[in-house]
């Protein structure tokens, strides 16, 4: 048996290598292709554009990793239906299903390399791309320093700080602008609790403006609403800032912890969070709905249809699972469900199937 499985290890592995393969180079291609305004209207040098895909690798792989999965075990166990393997060692008394654990037990440390792709190098190089793209190659000046939860932007004589922003909501709070003069002596301070944005920018509320002179505070100003002096647009904060798909799981639970407790709403967070813990176990739900239909593909007589349906059911998994997460962070699902919910349906379609066929 141990002779079996590893004959089973080594073409699992070539398989999923070269449909992974496949997989990268189409994703690289389709990603290339959108980016080519960008690219003919900057004239970036090649190396540049070598970094950019370089650095955008691993979240590729982890993207790619699923379907890559499920073509590979649906490839591998249809060869070996097709060869008659399967047929032979049934015939030997050997329990069929345990002819799957190989396959199995690849795909959970697949699963886990995928994991500490997620969760170690995605932050790292989501922030090099965005470096790249915005600074490199389109030659935006880097003069701000941006996260969700605490945001400083410096411009010209004007420091920015932002407590959190809500990309959700379009809205700031926590807002508080310095300026000073041209050797940086304290002109004036701006401090607002909530500002949302609006056709004529960002309009805040529960103003107080305090003024200063050589350092001594000379007027404080209350006013209801008045518009901030600030060029930033949500999209440009939310092309910068660090989005929850950035971070990691402890970074995450650590914004969600401070935000929470701030009273800023954290829902959006919570959602992605579970889903970070979720994704992992899709590539064992995939293996098993590959080697059913390779199954019922032999049966059908056409690896091609198998194939087929396997790609058909990626699609839906995808569907279902953005569809399951928007209405989390819509507050529609509780943040669990909405991240758990495609993983506990397709797990328990996929072992029906498993367990349905008769092998």
């Amino acid at each position: 048996m141990l002779i079996i499985s590893r004959n089973i290890t080594g073409q699992f592995l070539k398989i999923f290598l070269l449909c992974l393969f496949a997989s990268f180079v189409i994703y690289i291609t389709i990603d290339l292709f959108e980016n080519l305004d960008i690219f003919i209207k900057y004239h970036p040098e090649f190396i540049l554009i070598f970094k950019y895909f370089l650095n955008k690798t691993p979240l590729i792989i982890n993207q790619v990793t699923p379907i890559g999965i499920l073509l590979s075990t649906l490839i591998c166990v249809g060869l070996m239906v097709r060869n008659r393997e399967i047929t032979a060692l049934k015939a030997c008394g050997v329990y069929i299903h345990r002819f799957f654990i190989p396959i199995f037990i690849c795909v959970s440390f697949i699963g886990l390399g995928a994991f500490f792709i997620q969760e170690s190098l995605i932050p790292l190089t989501k922030r090099n791309l965005k470096n790249i793209m915005n600074v490199e190659i389109k030659k935006k000046k880097s003069t701000s320093f941006f996260r969700r939860d605490d945001i400083w932007i410096k411009d010209k004589n004007r420091i920015y700080n932002i407590e959190f922003f809500d990309s959700k909501n379009n809205n700031l709070s926590g807002i508080t602008i310095l300026n000073f003069d041209t050797e940086f002596i304290l002109q004036s301070r701006l401090d607002s609790s909530f500002a949302e944005w609006t056709e004529n920018g960002w309009k805040c509320k529960d103003v107080i403006i305090r003024t200063f002179s050589s350092g001594i505070l000379q007027k404080v100003e209350s006013f209801n609403e008045m518009y901030l002096p600030f060029k930033e647009t949500p999209n440009s904060l939310k092309a910068a800032s660090n989005e929850p798909e950035d971070m990691n799981i402890m970074k995450l639970k650590r914004f969600i912890e401070v935000n929470s407790k701030k009273g800023y709403g954290v829902n959006e967070y919570k959602v992605v969070l579970y889903a970070k813990t979720a994704f992992p176990f899709v590539n064992l739900i995939l293996s098993i709905f590959g080697i059913s239909l390779a199954l019922f593909s032999e049966r059908k007589g056409e690896v091609v249809w198998g194939i087929g349906v396997s790609i058909f059911i990626s699609f839906i998994y995808w569907l279902f699972m953005s569809y399951s997460q928007s209405f989390g962070k819509a507050g529609i699902f509780p943040p669990f469900i909405a991240a758990w919910l495609p993983n506990f349906v397709f797990s328990a379609f996929a072992i029906y199937l498993f367990l349905k066929i008769k092998i």
